[in-house]
């Protein structure tokens, strides 16, 4: 930013053309702020943003998509409303303001951001509707949705909409939830976006097992953080007969495999489960294992898990 102070006029007693100078003057302040306003509006906008930008960029455009949302409470889900047709973004933070950078741009809004779903032109069937913000005049955002995700500038969730009633009646299909675009809660394309989508492992070791001796082995693992499960590995060293392995949660069985010889293998989901959707803090894993002649030598069980920011969690 670069300010030019203006040149004013001198004043002396004898001077006829007070009025001619005061005009001049007036004029050259009001050039002056109006440069300086706009070297604020950029660096608040424009600049300011893309600096933080290449202080944590991670790696070239083409790794991600091109935009995202500033901060894990801006922007949030809410489907309260959808009986009434609406969907809702909302902000978690204090300030209730939701910022996002658009195209290098910074830009901001205060309060929610509501969508009548009546605009999308949604036919009576099952759809998945894409839904986040777009720009809107010079520094606000907009809530859009589609069906299709290049239509909306910021899509911050995959939401899987059944529509009755010759497009008046709307609900969040069955059997379902709406999902996070983990792209897009921080910045696109930089370091802390990066460090959300590393997982965490956690690794429980149980040694050798045996049926007749380990019948009633029963691990616990309790994950603290709202967070997404994106998988469950079993390794041994060898493994002998058939064993069903399940992880349940809250009395719910969440993975169940069977592993007669492998030595590494990926649990599958259950129904009603899967690596998208978002478990709640505290949420505790049972492990069992059902056999009546098999037998495990160095077995171990890692949990593959991310944090969620905002998403709409599954229990």
């Amino acid at each position: 930013m670069t300010f030019t102070v203006p040149v004013l006029n001198t004043y002396a007693g004898g001077d006829a053309d007070y009025i001619a100078k005061f005009n001049s003057d007036a004029a050259s302040l009001n050039n002056a702020f109006t440069g300086i306003q706009s070297d604020v509006n950029s660096l608040q906008t424009s600049t300011g943003s893309a600096l933080i930008e290449d202080w944590i960029r991670k790696g070239p455009t083409s790794e991600s998509w091109p935009d995202a949302v500033f901060g894990a409470y801006s922007l949030v889900l809410d489907i309260t409303d959808i009986s009434s047709g609406n969907l809702k973004l909302t902000s978690a933070n204090d300030s209730n303001t939701s910022v996002a950078a658009i195209g290098g741009t910074r830009r901001f809004v205060i309060g929610d951001l509501t969508l009548a779903l009546s605009t999308v032109g949604l036919s009576d069937a099952s759809h998945t509707v894409y839904f986040g913000v777009n720009a809107d005049s010079t520094i606000g955002l907009v809530a859009k949705a589609s069906t299709t995700l290049s239509e909306v500038a910021i899509p911050l969730y995959s939401v899987p909409i059944t529509v009755s009633g010759t497009g008046t009646v709307f609900a969040i299909t069955t059997n379902s939830t709406p999902t996070r675009l983990s792209k897009t809660v921080y910045w696109d394309n930089t370091v802390e976006q990066l460090r959300q989508e590393t997982p965490q492992l956690i690794s429980i070791w149980l040694g050798d097992i045996n049926q007749t001796t380990d019948g009633d082995l029963d691990p616990k693992i309790k994950i603290p953080f709202d967070h997404y499960l994106d998988a469950v590995n079993f390794q041994t060293v060898s493994a002998l007969g058939a064993t069903t392995i399940t992880v349940a949660e809250a009395g719910n069985t969440v993975m169940s495999d069977a592993v007669t010889t492998e030595t590494d293998k990926d649990l599958a989901f259950s129904a009603g489960y899967s690596a998208d959707y978002a478990m709640a803090a505290g949420t505790v894993y049972t492990v069992s294992f059902s056999t009546s002649f098999s037998e495990m030598t160095g077995a171990t069980m890692t949990f593959q898990v991310r944090r969620a920011y905002n998403a709409p969690l599954a229990n």
